[in-house]
């Protein structure tokens, strides 16, 4: 950092306590914290920049200014309550950096695209799939169809299901006292080939690690994620529950199942679900529409712990399925990575 008083760039910044050493003259401007810099001649202090007991921190900025070209912005990005480092140059894409590999537990699993072999799995279980996996050609139409992934669709009988799950539960929610907590992502479509009267839907996390089988998502336990009722087939819905089922909530017709039918015309969403270690059950999620601006983010806290959510002593595990309920006809699910995250 430059030690400056209102001479140099427009750009150039200082602590408050690099102001109080001598230099230029001028009163620190903004709040408490702030990094002072220089704008065209007068002190300013930086909103989104402070230091914290001589520590630099980054405030939360949802949607940075773009950058000229030659630079790149640091910010702060919240997922699902989650704060990441992150920085976003000249195209308007912001990236979040990747915790390091060495200090936590991370998993992985990234479909190749183009065809039905199965990709390596680091970390994590090899999820057992149910339904027939189906090629799906990387294509210039749209976002859906320029993304890695891969099909599974089921059968066209009455209670076809599709589904990708682990049949190990491994992680908890957070106990509040540092143990337990995770971060889970998973990128996903829904691509059935004809419009599917009542089809239901789960993705997320739950303690169940049998087989799936057709039942209202809405009604289950110990478990937190996004769902399709059999009622609604204009939106998505937020289901949770430890004891005890809760209420579902809608998301509104911004967050449909489907768009279109077939795997040209499904919604690609990014589902991330978090759960701090030093919050006893607090769980939230985030749902992103991909290529859109809708994202619904909402934190679970529960009243009782272990009824809203699952208890700390509850293990879960990575749980999707679809089924056509009482529709004879064929489901299908695309899967386009599944990422996990623990502190130990």
């Amino acid at each position: 950092m430059k030690h400056v008083g209102t001479s140099g760039t427009a750009k150039d910044i200082a602590t408050q306590d690099q102001l109080g050493g001598g230099g230029g003259g001028g009163t620190p401007a903004g709040t408490t914290g702030e990094l002072q810099y220089n704008n065209a001649g007068a002190f300013a202090g930086a909103a989104n920049v402070e230091v914290d007991a001589g520590d630099l921190v980054l405030i939360e900025q949802p949607a940075p200014i773009t950058p000229i070209t030659g630079r790149v912005k640091l910010f702060c990005k919240k997922i699902a309550g989650r704060f990441f480092p992150a920085f976003v140059g000249v195209s308007g894409m912001d990236v979040i950096m990747q915790p390091a590999l060495f200090r936590q537990a991370i998993a992985i699993w990234l479909p190749p695209g183009n065809g039905v072999v199965l990709p390596g799995v680091m970390g994590m279980l090899a999820p057992t799939a149910v339904g027939t996996a189906t090629a799906r050609t990387v294509a210039t139409t749209n976002l859906l169809t320029r993304m890695l992934r891969i099909g599974y669709v089921s059968v066209a009988t009455v209670g076809g299901l599709v589904s990708h799950y682990h049949n190990v539960a491994q992680f908890t929610v957070g106990n509040g006292a540092g143990l337990g907590g995770f971060f889970r992502s998973m990128r996903f479509a829904i691509t059935d080939a004809a419009a599917v009267a009542g089809a239901r839907a789960f993705f997320g996390v739950s303690s169940t690690v049998a087989a799936p089988t057709n039942v209202e998502p809405s009604g289950l336990l110990n478990q937190i994620g996004i769902a399709q009722i059999s009622t609604d087939a204009t939106q998505l819905y937020l289901v949770y529950g430890g004891s005890a089922a809760q209420v579902a909530i809608p998301l509104g017709t911004n967050f449909p199942p489907m768009q279109g039918v077939g795997a040209v015309n499904g919604v690609a969403y990014d589902l991330a679900i978090f759960s701090s270690p030093n919050s006893n059950g607090v769980v939230n999620v985030r749902l992103e529409r991909l290529g859109t601006a809708f994202v619904y983010e909402n934190t679970i806290t529960p009243a009782t712990v272990g009824v809203q959510t699952p208890l700390s002593t509850t293990l879960l595990a990575y749980r999707c399925w679809r089924t056509n309920n009482a529709t004879a006809l064929a489901v299908g699910v695309d899967f386009c990575g599944i990422y996990k995250e623990t502190d130990y």
